[in-house]
């Protein structure tokens, strides 16, 4: 045909359906013309959306739409009497327009399914449309194979650019897309170089391929029919009269479609030429031939291509896994000689293949740091030609010069005749993943071996792993647990919701720590201090929860004793604050009152309010003694102690204040002596027999007070700070009354722990008595029965040397003095005007002052001038200590008496050490005080 471009060696796809259908429209049965004639559209203004995909629809460079759709709608407008709008723009701005009813007709569309949510398409297709890939003649392009990774160029939203996603997806290719405007963008990109290939419809491709220097490619897929479309809310009657019109002109061969499509699809001659009947015949009958060998040809080919195809992407899909595998593969000949490695096993050790192929594998760099590798990989060889697998290990050097570990095999495959005709050596880096199981041995054994008790349950928590620290504590085993939510730790009574599915959705992502209280399998509960931590996915959920309990009991009971140590300690701190004045007062109350006593009648009145007095201050005394000892912030004035006539004064002072109802059983059958200090352990007597008659008030009883001598064995179950073993007499005091439940005696100790009715007790007697007990290295047995009755054990270690008894010997017709003159520092005023009253009164020279540094100053003056110093220690200026340094350091062997109240800053051994003569605890009568001076005086005399 006259003006038909001819190309050489391909036939456009194109080009063959415009003579299929000019064949089957020569055919006799389908000669009949038939008329288009339309019905009037009533002048309806239609807006068509145009866009540039030559030559079926395009826009001409003075705006003018052209191409085959526009042909068939401006015929179908001129018979419906329609006046057509055209709306020129890109495809995806027509297909915006269209989607907003801006305007009513979209040409060339396919009618996919997702577009039918917004568009209604016309029932006749106009023509079908494919995709195919074009590309530069320099490139050589046989299948979609060869577009892996290359650069293909798509018009955004076009339905060939989808179609070829998919068709690549499906062989496996992966490409790297450009996606632009317009197909003619495409076509530039291609030629460019921009793109290596481009995806355009057939059609438009036929008709510009050749202005780009570019060739149609045998990669064509996706066929698809092209129709008309209008918006979903139109009404229909426009695509209505378009299946109208498409339906006749389809019927007729000589109709405005056919036209068209020649003048488009395939270039018309400039004239008509009258054909003879025969003619078209035989024409048709050779085009038929050819058509058929075409096709025939054509058919085999294409199986050629699917099976080269089929070959190629094998081929392809092999090389790539031997290439991206994580593991190092090569290939060997049975000799050993390396024919192929992977790029993975090359990259390890940054060389190319060309460096080591055709080498022996042992030579090969993966080995040559070790001979002794390169003897390994000749036996694996060897074992390998055999037929049976090698299995070993290596250490590697990396390219960045670290040590790797690697697992490798060398395995043989055999031929059809069971020769082995290559070795295939594998191996693979599994340094992280032995790290990871090294760090994953130390973590379970550190979880395992933990005394910590470690909890794993899911989110839920329902336990999934417990270790044995959970085991031993609890004494649950891990069969006990695992499946069972971890509430069943939780004491039955407990009325929150601990541990509950509801608690662990409640947590989420938040840790919790917090003390609980779980319950052990055989009774029982301890004191944990628990944490819970999520263990969360890669994606940010809980997977599981850890639960780590720490068995804090024993601590809680240290606690316990820190804070009864520490009650003891502020009560002790209180005592030592008070002890010193309330001391000094006590000493005036009882001086004062002795000289009152010396200068009343005996039968007077006034001496017995007097000693009513002198039994107040004694109570006081006691008290401030008391809270001393249970501070253990007193001295103890030692002497050799005698029991058995200490309990019986006890004794004594208590049956005249004793009920009938209560019976006193005496049963001091051992006669011995201890080291102690007579007015604690005279204390401590008091305190156990008051407990025993409170305890018989109610009812009556007996009270048996027993002594007796006991020799503690070194195995004896003693305490772990108790006494040594040896001889002990043993106090006991016993009652018959209610006795005590167990719970109780583990308090009884504690201070301020009492079981009596207010007024009754103040929670310290038993506290004292231990304090006592203990600071004279004895320690107490208790035993009671609920019903039976009380048992106390007071066990003090024996004196076993005899000792000489208190200074309390001399008499107070030996107070007087011989006119020796006696220093008395004390910053008490009233306590410096007694002493002077109370000694010149018995013939000694006094001077009493009450500031210490006076005093130094007046001694200083004149050293010779004084027989004995009785001094404060605690004063302003001048401690008692300080003064007795300075004083002794002038007249060395001076008698010297310090007395205190209480101070924390000396003790008797360190007032010993200086060269004190006596420490005297306040307040101290002044008569014992006098027998103190008298004894020092003589005793320095018969020196």
């Amino acid at each position: 045909m006259a003006g038909m471009r001819v190309r050489h060696f391909r036939m456009p796809w194109g080009l063959i359906a415009s003579a299929l259908v000019a064949l089957v429209l020569a055919w006799p049965p389908f000669a009949a013309a038939q008329d288009g004639a339309g019905e009037s559209g009533g002048g309806r203004i239609v807006k068509v959306g145009v866009f540039p995909v030559d030559p079926i629809v395009s826009v001409t460079p003075g705006g003018e739409p052209r191409g085959f759709f526009v042909d068939l709608i401006e015929e179908i407008a001129r018979q419906e009497g329609w006046l057509l709008v055209y709306v020129p723009g890109s495809w995806n701005e027509g297909l915006e327009r269209l989607k907003d009813g801006r305007i009513d007709l979209m040409t060339s569309v396919a009618p996919v399914p997702e577009r039918r949510k917004w568009m209604r398409f016309s029932e006749e297709s106009v023509l079908m449309v494919w995709g195919q890939v074009f590309v530069h003649p320099r490139l050589d392009l046989a299948t979609i194979l060869d577009l892996q990774d290359k650069r293909v160029a798509l018009a955004k939203g076009d339905i060939n650019g989808r179609n070829f996603r998919r068709t690549a997806e499906a062989f496996g290719v992966t490409c790297r897309y450009i996606e632009v405007p317009t197909h003619a963008d495409i076509f530039r990109m291609v030629q460019s170089g921009e793109a290596d290939a481009g995806v355009a419809p057939n059609i438009y491709g036929v008709a510009h391929d050749h202005e780009y220097g570019l060739v149609a490619t045998s990669i064509i897929f996706s066929p698809v029919e092209s129709h008309f479309a209008a918006p979903v809310s139109s009404d229909g009657e426009l695509l209505a009269a378009i299946d109208r019109h498409l339906a006749s002109w389809k019927k007729d061969p000589d109709s405005s479609y056919y036209r068209s499509m020649q003048k488009w699809l395939a270039v018309s001659t400039a004239t008509e030429t009258k054909v003879p009947v025969w003619l078209l015949w035989a024409a048709g009958a050779v085009l038929g031939l050819s058509l058929v060998l075409f096709l025939w040809n054509r058919a085999l080919q294409r199986k050629f291509q699917a099976r080269t195809r089929e070959l190629r992407e094998s081929e392809a899909k092999a090389r790539a896994i031997f290439d991206q595998s994580f593991q190092f593969i090569g290939l060997l000949d049975p000799d050993g000689t390396l024919l192929d490695v992977n790029r993975t096993a090359l990259d390890f050790i940054g060389a190319a293949k060309d460096e080591v192929v055709g080498k022996p594998f042992w030579e090969a760099p993966w080995w040559s740091h070790s001979v002794k590798a390169q003897e390994e990989v000749k036996r694996g060889i060897e074992v390998a030609r055999s037929g049976e697998v090698f299995r070993s290990e290596a250490t590697h050097p990396a390219r960045d010069g670290s040590m790797r570990l690697v697992e490798f095999t060398i395995k043989g495959i055999r031929n059809d005749n069971g020769e082995v005709r290559w070795l295939v050596p594998e191996g693979r880096d599994v340094t992280e993943y032995r790290q990871a199981l090294e760090r994953l041995a130390r973590l379970g054994q550190a979880v395992e071996q933990t005394a910590d008790m470690v909890v794993i349950t899911d989110p839920e928590g329902r336990v999934e792993y417990v270790n044995p620290a959970f085991c031993s504590v609890t004494g649950f085993a891990s069969d006990d647990a695992l499946g069972r939510s971890i509430r069943f730790l939780c004491p039955p009574d407990l009325d929150d919701d601990l541990y509950t599915p509801h608690w662990f959705a409640e947590r989420g992502l938040e840790p919790w720590r917090g003390r609980t209280r779980p319950v052990k399998k055989y009774g029982g509960q301890l004191e944990v201090d628990a944490s819970l931590s999520p263990i969360v996915s890669d994606g940010g959920e809980v997977v599981a929860y850890v639960l780590v309990q720490r068995d804090i009991t024993q601590v809680e009971a240290l606690e316990q004793s820190l804070r009864q140590a520490q009650r003891l300690e502020a009560v002790g701190t209180l005592a030592a604050g008070i002890a010193h004045d309330f001391n000094n007062i006590l000493a005036a109350i009882f001086g004062y009152t002795e000289l009152a006593q010396l200068e009343v009648p005996e039968n007077s009145p006034v001496a017995e309010y007097l000693d009513e007095v002198i039994i107040g201050a004694e109570r006081a005394r006691a008290l401030v003694r008391q809270i001393l000892v249970f501070g253990r912030r007193t001295e103890h004035e030692w002497q050799t102690l005698a029991l058995r006539p200490l309990v019986r004064e006890v004794l004594d002072l208590l049956r005249s204040t004793l009920p009938a109802t209560i019976t006193v059983d005496e049963r001091l059958e051992a006669d011995g002596t201890v080291m102690g200090d007579p007015g604690q352990i005279h204390q401590v007597v008091m305190n156990l027999c008051t407990n025993a008659f409170q305890a018989l008030e109610e009812r009556g009883g007996t009270m048996t007070l027993t002594l007796e001598r006991e020799e503690i064995q070194p195995e004896a179950d003693l305490p772990a700070d108790g006494p040594s073993p040896g001889p002990y007499l043993v106090l006991g005091v016993s009652d018959n009354g209610p006795g005590m439940p167990p719970e109780l005696q583990d308090k009884i100790f504690e201070p301020y722990f009492t079981t009596k009715d207010p007024g009754k007790g103040s929670g310290l007697g038993l506290a004292v008595v231990h304090g006592i007990v203990q600071a004279h290295r004895g320690f107490i047995r208790v035993e009671s029965e609920q019903g039976k009755g009380t048992c106390f054990r007071i066990y003090l270690p024996e004196n076993e040397e005899a000792g000489s008894g208190p200074e309390g010997a001399a008499t107070l017709d030996r107070v007087a003095g011989q006119g020796e003159h006696i220093l008395f520092v004390d910053d008490e005023s009233i306590l410096a005007r007694l002493a002077d009253q109370f000694f010149s009164g018995r013939g000694y020279r006094v001077t009493a002052l009450d500031d210490s540094l006076s005093a130094w100053e007046q001694f200083r003056a004149d050293p010779d001038a004084f027989d004995l110093v009785i001094s404060d220690q605690t004063m302003p200026g001048m401690t008692g200590v300080d003064l007795a340094a300075q004083i002794l350091s002038l007249r060395p062997g001076l008698p010297f008496i310090l007395c205190t109240g209480y101070s924390a800053e000396v003790s008797r051994e360190e007032a010993t050490s200086l060269g004190i003569s006596r420490f005297v605890q306040k307040p101290v009568e002044m008569e014992r005080l006098g027998l103190i001076v008298r004894g020092l005086l003589d005793r320095r005399v018969g020196q």
